[in-house]
Formats: structure tokens, C-alpha cells, sequence
């Protein structure tokens, strides 16, 4: 009956692939087992672009970008000129007229499904994107963005734009509609922000510096991944890629084009550290090449009268832990206070792709053998129900409520366990139980007699706590008795300070156990049906003087006998049938009385 999230683990444990295509959920693309050398080496395809726009005067290279075919080069002078070069031979094939209202034109970029090129006008409308016709150079319009930007590129593959911020390092996806999607976090390197590129896999912020250039690489989930070292003193603008081969533009004393010898590889590597936790042992790393599968080391670690069911991982760059939210199949990397329930790795499976940079920490996941139930009441309750010793896959049956407490009635056990202090229950607008912490819990869940559960902790014990709820419930203004949903045979009214005016229809509805009802002498009116369908129901007593009473106050339970208490005697009047009944009670306690 009970579906916790520990026996989740248990029942279905993650399998590396499962692992592997969760993470995958939350990163697009699959990425290269390789990083780049720390230096890329230059070849010079093209000096004095400045030449080919017709310029003599002083001319800044600025934007750039490719189709595949061609590359596109702007150069700035108070205006702009859009240089058109075969990638073959960079022989300048067109060039725009001068194009004005393009800002520094400071990056550019080709969005291949489109076929239109996107500029990034930078200062002074750093949130202003031009779209430009890269047959005709002619501008087609300007898309105003919720961000200020320098720098642009198109990812074919996921049909988006990742730009950079202006003022810092942080950069941004956008949708095909320049919408913003996600902003991520980079890395402060202390250089000059310059223009960006994506080929699929990797983002490319080149950087330019007093002493040398370099170039932040990211994946496409915002994760760095290397820096690499442009040793020129020219000052980097912008880069753009070609299949494989990557291309920069420089300006100093003139502005040229290189081809970055960006071929050379080494691998990334990490490192598995395995963590004792609460076991006893040693274990020593292990080396994982980034998208080799390498198998873990077999656990090692134990911990007595707990089994080991798994580890869980988390990653150094960030100190996330890899888990699910409530309700979630899906897992991810999270910050500790998010992770509601732990992913599990299996032992000896095979990794390759866990993190892409720094160190994974795996700890194993011990489960008790045999945890205790305890059994106890809210405050102002009285009974005893001994703890069980359960072994964790046995069943536990929920016995029979033996505690009580005045003026309330039973309302369930709510288990919490001592582990984390999570209470069983419902999320808000879930019907579907899980451990939740405080903030989360909308409801508890309640236990009854006879109710299953298997596999209630992993740890620590539980806490079976009887809970209690109103057996009166009230009006606001407390003049009117709503209900009653005890289980006393003999029922005292309170009379809640004299407050109490009225029984209202359906207050005693259903009730087996009630078989005399005292009322107070502030209750002026029974309503009709006030007491229907209580089967066991054998007088009802009243203080001083009979209220109003519809003639079927009394519906479906019999015909209780009418007690009247008065002057220190308690008087019977007549049983409570019908209409004429009530009449002759008024003539009875007048006779009385009187």
C-alpha cells in the first residue's frame, strides 16, 4: 500500500543507462570525449581587411561569421562595411555599401535554417539585434531583447541563440524568436569581452588581454569546460568556425584573419572519489576518461546491520548532488536543500559522462536491516501501543488505536522518520504520498487499523503518531453546534459559555455509538433532522427548560425518552417521536413545573 521513495531505489535501482538518459534529459546534445590543447595555433589567411572595404582611413575588424561557404567579416569605421570571402581561397567576392544605424557591429552571427545574418549592434543599443539579407546586405529589421548584449551565435542544432551580457561574463539562451530562455553563469577571467561562436557542441567566448588573447569554452548546458591561450598581441574581435575549422579576426596595426589550429586534443578526466560516509573502510580513486566507459570500483565499505543498496554522487564544481524533487522520475543535478530523494548508482557499473570537469564524490547508500516503529499521540492524549522491530522488507500492519483523548476523536497515525524528519503525506494538489519535508507537506497521510507498509525508512526509525480531531465542530461565532463525530456512548455538550443557541440539521447523522445526548441550557432550537439515522440513541436530557424543537428534530433513531432537569431533578417527559409528541412535552414540563 505504502510507495516510498527509498523503495524505489530499492525495487527499480537506477541503472547507469537510466543515469545516463536523465542526464541527458537536461543537457541537449551529447558531447565530444575531448577537450582542447591550452594554446591554439595561428595561421594568417588574410591581412589589411580594411583593404578589401575600400577603406584608407583608420577601420576596426568587428563581427564575424560563416555559412559554410563564405565567410562574412564587418568592418567599422562610424559605419559599416559587410566584407563577403570564399573560405577556399579568402578571395573578398562583395562588400555591402556603407551601412549605418549597426552600432560597433561587435558580433554577427548565420542562422542556417533562416538564412539571414543576426548582428549584435553593441554600444550604444546593446539590446538592438539587425537583421540582415547576407545576398543583398540589406537590413530587414531590428529585434529589441529584454537583455544588453555584445556578442551572438546561432546553434543550428537546437534552433537557438546563445549572446553574451554586457558588464560581465554571464551569457543567455534565446529562442528562434530572440526570447530570453536561460541565463548561466560564467566565469570572471578578467578579460575583454569580445564576440562568441557555437558549433553544436561547445560555445566559444573569445576574450582579448594587455600581454595575449584567449578563448572560454562552455558546453551547451552553461558548464565551462576549458580556457584556451591565443598567444597574439593583435587584439582578438570575433570567431567563427567552418565544419571543424575555427577562424578569427584580430585588430592592431591592421586587421587580419587566422585560422586557429584548434585539431590537437587531449582528454578530459576526472576524478571518482569514494566516500566512507557512515561506513568503515578504504577505497581508492578512480580515473574516468570523459566519454570512455570506465567501471567503478567494487564497494568496499560496510557498516553493520545496514546492507548497501547503492551510491549516491556529487559533483565538485558546484557541490550538487544528483537527486529528484517531489514527485520527479527525472533526476538532476541539485543543490543539497532541493534534493528530496537521492539517485542511485549502481555498484561496479560503468561511467563516463557524470561530470565534465573536477571530481564526483560517490558515497554509499546504507539501508537498515531492522528499524523500530514507534508508536505515541499528540499532546493531551492517553494510551500505550509497544514499539515493533521490523525488518526492512517485511510488511507492517497498522493495529488496532488504543489512545483517547477528551472532546476529540481519532483521526489517524501520521508517520514521520527520524532520519531526516520527513513526514509521509501530500504535496499540494497530489493525491500520490511521498516524504516531504515541512515546507512541502500540504496534508499528512493517515494511517488505520489495518493499513500495510513496507520499507518505511532506511534509517533512524518511525514515528507512528496518533492524531486527534474535534469531535464538535462549531459555527465561527460558536452559537451553532455543526456536528458531532465522536464514538462516546454518553455525549456532554459543552455549552461553549453560553454561547450555544442551536443544533443544527444533520449534527448527529450516522452515529452507532451515541445513546444519550445532554444538552445545555443555552441550546434554544433543535432543528429538523438535528439527530437522524443514530440507531443506539435511547434519551436525550435538557437543563432547566425545553428549547424549540422541530417536530422531526429525530429522525430514523427510534424514540428516545425526554429528560428534563430542573431544580435538582432530572424529570422524564415523554419520548420524542413526532410533531404532537413536542406539544405534549411543552404540556408536560408546563404540568410539572408549574
Amino acid at each position: 500500500m505504502l510507495k516510498t521513495s527509498f523503495s524505489k531505489w530499492i525495487a527499480s535501482v537506477l541503472s547507469f543507462a537510466v543515469i545516463l538518459s536523465l542526464f541527458a534529459a537536461a543537457a541537449p546534445l551529447t558531447y565530444a570525449a575531448e577537450s582542447f590543447f591550452d594554446t591554439a595555433e595561428q595561421l594568417a589567411v588574410k591581412d589589411h581587411i580594411e583593404e578589401d572595404a575600400s577603406l584608407t582611413e583608420y577601420a576596426t575588424a568587428q563581427g564575424s561569421c560563416s555559412d559554410g561557404e563564405y565567410a562574412y567579416v564587418a568592418v567599422q569605421n562610424g559605419y559599416t562595411t559587410l566584407l563577403k570571402y570564399d573560405l577556399n581561397s579568402f578571395v573578398c567576392v562583395d562588400s555591402s555599401d556603407r551601412i549605418s544605424g549597426l552600432g560597433h557591429a561587435n558580433d554577427m552571427t548565420y542562422n542556417t535554417k533562416e538564412h539571414l545574418i543576426a548582428v549584435a549592434n553593441n554600444a550604444p543599443d546593446y539590446d538592438i539585434i539587425t537583421l540582415i539579407d547576407p545576398d543583398t546586405f540589406t537590413p530587414t529589421g531590428n529585434v529589441k531583447i529584454k537583455l544588453d548584449i555584445y556578442s551572438i551565435a546561432y546553434c543550428a542544432q537546437l534552433d537557438c541563440y546563445f549572446v553574451g551580457i554586457s558588464g560581465g561574463y554571464d551569457f543567455a539562451c534565446l529562442d528562434k524568436e530572440f526570447n530570453v530562455v536561460k541565463e548561466y553563469k560564467g566565469v570572471d577571467t578578467g578579460y575583454t569581452r569580445q564576440g562568441c561562436d557555437c558549433d553544436g557542441s561547445y560555445l566559444y567566448f573569445a576574450q582579448s588581454g594587455g600581454s595575449g588573447n584567449i578563448i572560454v569554452v562552455y558546453s551547451l548546458d552553461g558548464t565551462y569546460v576549458d580556457t584556451i591561450a591565443v598567444d597574439n598581441s593583435d587584439e582578438i574581435e570575433s570567431i567563427f568556425h567552418s565544419g571543424t575549422d575555427f577562424y578569427a579576426t584580430f585588430h592592431y596595426y591592421g586587421n587580419f584573419i587566422f585560422r586557429l589550429g584548434l585539431s590537437e586534443q587531449k582528454k578530459i578526466t576526472y576524478t571518482v572519489h569514494y566516500d566512507k560516509g557512515a561506513g568503515e573502510g578504504e577505497m581508492a580513486d578512480t580515473v574516468v576518461h570523459y566519454g570512455e566507459d570506465t567501471k567503478l570500483s567494487k564497494n568496499l565499505f560496510t557498516r553493520s546491520g545496514y546492507f548497501f543498496a547503492g551510491w549516491t554522487l556529487q559533483r565538485s564544481c558546484d557541490k550538487k548532488i544528483l537527486g529528484f524533487t517531489p514527485f520527479s522520475d527525472e533526476a538532476q543535478w541539485l543543490d543539497p536543500q532541493d534534493v528530496n530523494d537521492y539517485a542511485l548508482e549502481d555498484d561496479e557499473s560503468y561511467v563516463s559522462e557524470t561530470v565534465r570537469n573536477g571530481s564526483v564524490t560517490l558515497t554509499p547508500f546504507f539501508i537498515k536491516e531492522h528499524y523500530n516503529v514507534v508508536y505515541g499521540a499528540e499532546e493531551g492524549a492517553q494510551g500505550y501501543l509497544p514499539p515493533e522491530l521490523v525488518a526492512y522488507q517485511d510488511e507492517i500492519v497498522i493495529p488496532e488505536n488504543i489512545y483517547s483523548k477528551t472532546g476529540f476523536v481519532f483521526d489517524g497515525f501520521i508517520a514521520t522518520r527520524s532520519v531526516d524528519n520527513k513526514t509521509y503525506g501530500y504535496l499540494k494538489g497530489s493525491d500520490t504520498p511521498e516524504w516531504l519535508p515541512e515546507n512541502l507537506l500540504d496534508r499528512p497521510h493517515r494511517f488505520y487499523e489495518g493499513d500495510t507498509a513496507v520499507r518505511m525508512t532506511y534509517d533512524g526509525e518511525i514515528r507512528m503518531t496518533a492524531s486527534f480531531k474535534p469531535a464538535f465542530s462549531y459555527s465561527e461565532d460558536k452559537s451553532e453546534l455543526l456536528s458531532y463525530v465522536g464514538v462516546d456512548e454518553n455525549v456532554d455538550i459543552p455549552d461553549n459559555g453560553g454561547a450555544l443557541t442551536e443544533i443544527t440539521e444533520h449534527c448527529f447523522l450516522n452515529n452507532d455509538s451515541v445513546s444519550t445526548v445532554n444538552f445545555p441550557s443555552c441550546v434554544m432550537s433543535l432543528d429538523s433532522g438535528a439527530i437522524e439515522n443514530c440507531p443506539s440513541l435511547q434519551s436525550v436530557t435538557f437543563s432547566d427548560t425545553l428549547p424549540s424543537i422541530s417536530g422531526d428534530a429525530v429522525k430514523d433513531s427510534g424514540a428516545p425518552a425526554v429528560y428534563l432537569k430542573k431544580d435538582g431533578k432530572s424529570v422524564f417527559l415523554g419520548w420524542l417521536t413526532d410533531e404532537i409528541t413536542v406539544a405534549q412535552l411543552n404540556v408536560a414540563e408546563k404540568l410539572i413545573f408549574d
